[in-house]
């Protein structure tokens, strides 16, 4: 869970090709994100074409993915549709 857009895309990720996520993204103390790739055209090669959604959620919950997944239902109330994630990123 997070308020950044660009780091909720980066978690857009195809589990069936690739199980395993390069460690790609580096967060400075700032919050300024800052993509590092492992090798020549690497964000290109593993986000080009990827789609999916990012939504924004409002309600009362504790911040620990199990609770908010097993016992809350919380209202989307934004839902942003990414065609394309390396225009995203």
């Amino acid at each position: 869970m997070t308020s950044s857009k660009q780091l909720a895309a980066h978690y857009i990720w195809p589990t069936e090709k690739y199980e395993i996520k390069s460690p790609m993204l580096d967060i400075r103390p700032d919050g300024t994100l800052v993509f590092q790739e492992m090798f020549s055209g690497a964000l290109e090669y593993f986000y080009k074409g990827l789609s999916g959604w990012i939504y924004h959620c409002e309600g009362d919950y504790e911040y620990t993915m199990a609770s908010i997944l097993e016992n809350h239902l919380l209202p989307i109330v934004i839902l942003n549709v990414v065609k394309d994630l390396i225009i995203e990123l």
